[in-house]
């Protein structure tokens, strides 16, 4: 019995020790990213917009402390006013660096809509505005049904289901 008891006492006191060291560790973390502050904003991929538009969308500006930059919601604001980008990645290094990765949003169609040229994702999610079909030779050119909302950065509604449509838009995609 006094055996057992010993076993258990030690095995209470690592556990113990081991949520005491996490907890430390955690506070030194939290002291050291207070004290990193922005030295340097780096994107890193390709896209249509420049690095100098998206460290300016991003809102990150160097100075600023590592802990109160909020990594989700700059990635968030970055995808919401950058519709040709489909996804982005924030992280801030301990030396200071923050780094922008950022992935283009592969163009698919290209359609007249209302008198305007859209390009879309191959989700019918919208681009942005063409000049003229002409401009985006690297997309396929489509005629929709009936557009109920186009919006850019959104999937575009139509007034029936298109569910048919869409099934036939990605076949076609995979012979090519």
């Amino acid at each position: 019995p006094a055996h057992s008891h010993r076993k258990s006492s030690k095995y209470i006191l690592a556990v113990i020790l081991n949520v005491l060291f996490i907890l430390v560790v955690w506070g030194i973390c939290l002291i050291f990213n207070s004290f990193v502050t922005v030295k340097e904003i780096v994107v890193e991929g390709e896209s249509i917009y420049t690095p100098e538009q998206i460290i300016a969308t991003s809102g990150i500006a160097a100075g600023d402390k590592r802990n109160k930059i909020d990594v989700d919601a700059v990635e968030k604001e970055i995808l919401e006013s950058m519709s040709f980008l489909a996804h982005v990645k924030v992280k801030i290094k301990a030396n200071g660096t923050a780094i922008i990765g950022i992935t283009p949003e592969d163009i698919a169609y290209c359609s007249d809509i209302a008198g305007g040229y859209y390009v879309m994702s191959g989700e019918f999610r919208i681009l942005g505005v063409s000049g003229d079909m002409a401009d985006r030779s690297e997309s396929v050119i489509i005629k929709l049904p009936r557009v109920k909302k186009a919006l850019i950065g959104d999937k575009v509604e139509f007034y029936d289901d298109m569910e048919y449509a869409r099934s036939f838009l990605d076949d076609i995609d995979k012979s090519f």
